[in-house]
């Protein structure tokens, strides 16, 4: 049971934080998504450093699945493809394509640091 309310405590607190970077760049004029390309990414490098260097279960609980996984947003991140494809298909094959490449070599990079 403690796994879980460490997990759930963890995905708040990665939750909030998205909400709070998301809302205070939502007057962005930008038609690409940055806020939650940069969570993402960001995500990416923290998730290869903690898979890396954390080794105690609980603490992969908080910061792997917890954190982490409640501050990206990959549903996020595909619902603005799809809406991006829409309207402008050559800057949502842009978005899949860096944030595909940039966050895989984002996590190998958190593996080696």
């Amino acid at each position: 049971m403690i796994p879980y309310l460490i997990a759930g405590i963890g995905t708040s607190i990665g939750a909030l934080t998205r909400f709070y970077i998301m809302d205070s760049t939502k007057n962005s004029q930008s038609i690409f998504p940055w806020s939650t390309f940069t969570i993402n990414m960001v995500g990416c490098l923290l998730i290869g450093i903690c898979f890396r260097y954390i080794q105690t279960p609980l603490l992969k609980d908080l910061l792997i699945v917890g954190i982490i996984g409640g501050f990206t947003t990959f549903s996020t991140f595909a619902n603005e493809i799809v809406i991006l494809y829409q309207t402008d298909r050559k800057t949502s094959l842009l978005y899949l394509s860096s944030s595909v490449i940039l966050g895989l070599i984002l996590v190998q990079l958190g593996i080696f640091i």
